[in-house]
């Protein structure tokens, strides 16, 4: 008896301390999400001293030296920002072509291959590696050479929808891991690496376990080194079905990868689908959100692609939440309202009683000068509580109209990468390179995206401001007014101001989201500004104001 009470004892306590440590974890990833910034701003510090080092004060750099510059800038921005990391990449293939060191033009192309890889630009990594002569690597650059095919076929195989295809791509990838392994005798940690999937793929979790733990004790948090082993761990306990243990080492991963500024990540994306299936709909929001972000910042295509999925179904789900909250509110509200309207009643009545026992007149005079009082706070209340009710419809009407495009826009993308997979597909199938050259070099499409994309944000936007154009026309002097030769399509200004009437005001942020340049959008706010009726610097708060309560 005395054994089991024991063991029941010992059970609970354990239970008590796994609960605590895994409470620690998602504290600790909070706090990190909360602090973002500031490690963010120490990576810009630390990028910051290196390109100092290529002004050197005035004085010219030793082309060697940029050459040596660019490479730390290279791996500093490589999981920050896809756009600096493949600017510097060029930096040191041109470097490297202007003093011809052909091993210097090897290692830049590998890495350029690796970033586009990475990134989800398989073609593109596979058209640099083609063009690479195998002859001149060493065994440390043929591993870098047979890791990027390993991980153009791993991304071609998680994304697969033919049978067929994904089992072409598995036996790819098993080939170039095939061929990596002879040349990686002398890193510990490949290896162990290499044995950690293979105990995973062939069910051994508890050695599987071993080895990870292992490599993991010679990691550091917040590397990339780190956040990838920690990020493996899950996946074991994800196969062994102990969901709390995926879930604390994906939370581990997630920290790390803040911690780094490592904007390429997929460990907080999975953490909130795990979340979404948790029915934690607020973590879930809170998670993918934090992801979307960092992938926008990064410019991730495959980020993109991994988050669309989720994303939907996640804010689909917080926005039903939400609905549910607020209704539950208003009966609240309701509720209170009447008990506050009884409870006033009773008080008045005694209040009465007690003063018609003393002087009935002046009672009477009192009473009615307070029921003037009360019914004007009243009137006050229900008008607070009705602008109150349209500040909401009016955000949730706007929600739900962007939402639905949001969606409808996410899933035409999804078709037309869709056929433009089939296609790239059948041209190289029928080996018609050059067809597939002119059709990729073409930036049509993307214009014509453009176009789409201004249209619909147009088309949404005055469906739900139809007379932001007749009001903002009322905010400019006569002369200047605009005269739109259709009802549903703003021209620039106009489409910059209705970006500013959603409360986005920051010109970098209006100049990414319309694929303008900063200094346009600056120009046409003051070129505006400079043309309205009343006062300048209350210009955009008056543009803020039009359509106010009139949806509805």
């Amino acid at each position: 008896m005395r054994l089991i009470l024991f063991i029941l004892l010992l059970s609970v306590f354990s239970e008590t301390i796994a609960q605590e440590s895994r409470d620690s974890v998602f504290n600790a990833l909070a706090d990190a999400m909360n602090q973002r910034h500031v490690y963010d701003q120490q990576k810009e510090i630390r990028l910051a001293g290196l390109k100092a080092l290529l002004e050197s004060e005035g004085k010219r750099v030793p082309i060697e030296e940029q050459y040596r510059i660019n490479s730390k800038l290279i791996e500093e921005y490589w999981a920050y920002s896809f756009d600096s990391t493949f600017a510097y990449v060029n930096r040191n293939l041109a470097i490297a072509a202007k003093i011809e060191k052909q091993d210097w033009g090897i290692k830049a192309h590998l890495k350029l291959a690796a970033l586009l890889a990475f990134s989800g630009r398989h073609k593109e990594s596979q058209d640099i590696l083609s063009r690479i002569d195998r002859q001149y690597l060493n065994d440390r650059l043929k591993v870098r050479y047979y890791e990027c095919y390993r991980k153009i076929y791993s991304n071609l195989d998680y994304f697969a929808l033919l049978p067929d295809s994904k089992e072409e791509y598995g036996r790819l990838y098993d080939a170039y891991t095939d061929s990596i392994m002879p040349l990686i005798q002398q890193d510990e940690d490949m290896i162990l690496g290499a044995r950690e999937w293979k105990l995973l793929d062939e069910g051994n979790y508890d050695e599987c376990l071993r080895v990870n733990s292992l490599r993991l004790s010679r990691a550091d948090i917040a590397t990339e080194k780190y956040s990838y082993i920690t990020f493996q761990r899950s996946m074991i306990y994800q196969q062994m079905s102990d969901r709390q243990q995926e879930e604390e080492y994906l939370a581990l991963s997630a920290i790390s990868d803040i911690m780094a500024s490592r904007k390429d990540n997929a460990s907080l994306a999975k953490l909130a689908l795990r979340s979404y299936e948790d029915k934690d709909l607020e973590k879930a929001y809170q998670y993918i959100r934090f992801s979307f972000e960092d992938a926008i910042f990064y410019n991730s295509k495959v980020r993109f692609v991994e988050i669309a999925s989720s994303l939907s179904l996640i804010m689909e789900a917080h926005q039903t939440e939400s609905d549910k909250k607020n209704r539950a509110l208003l009966i609240f509200t309701v509720i209170v309202s009447m008990f506050s309207v009884v409870l006033f009643t009773l008080l008045y009545f005694v209040y009465r009683q007690k003063k018609n026992l003393q002087e009935a007149q002046l009672e009477l005079r009192k009473i009615n000068e307070k029921n003037i009082e009360v019914n004007v706070s009243l009137e006050t209340a229900m008008s607070d509580l009705k602008l109150s009710y349209q500040d909401l419809a009016e955000s949730n009407h706007i929600k739900e109209l962007y939402i639905g495009n949001f969606m409808n826009i996410c899933s035409d993308f999804i078709d037309k990468m869709d056929n433009y997979r089939l296609t790239v597909n059948k041209l190289l199938r029928a080996k018609k390179y050059q067809q597939l050259f002119d059709m990729t070099k073409s930036v049509e499409a993307i214009e014509e995206e453009i176009e789409i994309f201004y249209t619909t944000f147009d088309k949404t936007f005055l469906s739900i401001y139809p007379t932001f154009v007749t009001e903002f026309n009322e905010l400019l002097v006569e002369a200047e007014r605009f005269s739109l030769k259709s009802n549903d399509i703003l021209n620039p200004e106009l489409r910059i101001f209705a970006v500013i009437r959603l409360g986005i005001k920051d010109s970098a942020r209006i100049a990414q989201l319309l694929r303008y340049s900063v200094n346009t959008i600056y120009n046409y706010r003051v070129r505006i500004k400079n043309k309205a009726s009343g006062n300048r610097e209350e210009f955009e708060n008056q543009v803020m104001r039009i359509g106010a309560h009139k949806l509805f």
